[in-house]
């Protein structure tokens, strides 16, 4: 059963993201990767204890997200002392800027398995991708961005701190990554038996 709605707050599907429990986010995915969603950038980064580990120091995910839900956003991004994105509280965000395509290294996060598949997907399409740190102004000034993971697959990002992230609207080079990384998968659960 879905959590109630907390007075005061809109039910729709764009800012249903503050509801904990796998059933209610992934009844808006389909809504947000059709539309783009949200996204704030945190107050701290990933640096405690062990956090390059996954099943370990859950509190800043948690902490993020709650975060997030107060400002009716999707995910919260972490973003160290020096004003670099490293990555969502369970994804991995990317940043088109011109014809090239920003994700932070390896080293600054956890990299997720849908990730490299965009990369990998990406490189193949012609897109130029580079593995650096990413600036909050990177992000913020992106042409487009996304983020990733197994849950989302290529999830929009239209909203930054609440403001527009290019045009604000989901990008071609994005829908482009979405159906690649849609024929992908379906190619692999169809070889698996799966599908």
């Amino acid at each position: 059963m879905p959590a109630p709605v907390r007075q005061g707050h809109s039910s729709a599907p764009a800012e249903r993201s503050w509801r904990w429990g796998a059933g209610s986010i992934s009844r808006e995915i389909p809504t947000l990767q059709q539309k783009g969603a949200r996204a704030v950038l945190l107050p701290f980064g990933l640096d405690g204890f062990l956090s390059e580990h996954k099943t370990i120091d859950y509190l800043p995910g948690v902490v993020g997200k709650a975060i997030a839900a107060r400002h009716r956003a999707f995910e919260g991004l972490y973003v160290t002392p020096t004003g670099h994105v490293t990555e969502g509280t369970t994804t991995n965000v990317f940043a088109l800027r011109g014809s090239r395509l920003l994700t932070p290294p390896v080293r600054a996060l956890l990299p997720g398995v849908t990730r490299g598949h965009v990369i990998e997907l990406a490189g193949r399409a012609g897109v130029r991708v580079a593995e650096r740190p990413l600036k909050t102004g990177d992000l913020a000034g992106a042409d487009e961005a996304f983020l990733t993971s197994a849950l989302i697959e290529v999830l929009p990002l239209v909203r930054l701190d609440g403001k527009p992230i290019g045009t604000g609207r989901v990008g071609k080079t994005t829908r482009s990554i979405q159906s690649l990384y849609r024929q992908f998968t379906r190619e692999r659960l169809s070889a698996s038996g799966r599908f």
